[in-house]
């Protein structure tokens, strides 16, 4: 019987840490964080904003809840931090939730995408979005900027993590 519940905690933290196997490990976002992004950001009613690795939703609930009229996608790959923003996601007609990977993920009607990854994985991004993204999307990323390309705006408070703003036609 212990053999048992040793396998499922084993089967647990591999649910729970996929994600880092693909772009990042499972790191939500802080509160002060989101306020900074919240403070920051430019979303009108209607436009389509995707959270690439979404986690639990600790970025794109608040943004949800903030911006009412907008839509809001998040995508995730790990298991146990999907089904918990899927369950989350059941209190907003503007949030949904999908199991996938960011890499194959479409993003042809994004207006806004959030990126909060490992700065590793951002080549790889790179290239997969350069097919994908409108010129005119709005491309945000969280804590380290995109490789070789100049930030359309960098902005950076005491104690806060960098947010870095970029145009889709910069990734082509």
């Amino acid at each position: 019987m212990l053999y048992l519940y040793i396998l499922i905690a084993i089967l647990f933290l591999i649910l729970l840490f996929i994600g880092g196997l693909s772009a990042a490990p499972f790191v939500p976002t802080k509160k002060k964080q989101i306020q900074h992004l919240l403070k920051n950001i430019s979303i009108k009613d209607s436009q389509t904003i995707y959270d690439l690795g979404c986690g639990t939703g600790s970025v794109i609930f608040p943004l949800a809840k903030a911006f009412p009229k907008a839509n809001f996608v998040g995508v995730e790959i790990a298991v146990i931090p999907f089904l918990v923003a899927k369950i989350k996601a059941l209190k907003f007609k503007n949030a949904k939730i999908k199991f996938g990977n960011i890499f194959r993920t479409k993003l042809n009607d994004a207006d806004t995408i959030f990126i909060f990854l490992l700065a590793d994985s951002y080549p790889k991004l790179i290239k997969s979005l350069k097919h994908k993204v409108k010129n005119d999307c709005q491309v945000i990323t969280e804590a380290w900027p995109l490789p070789n390309i100049e930030p359309v705006k960098r902005i950076k408070e005491k104690d806060l993590l960098a947010l870095y703003f970029y145009r889709g036609e910069q990734l082509k």
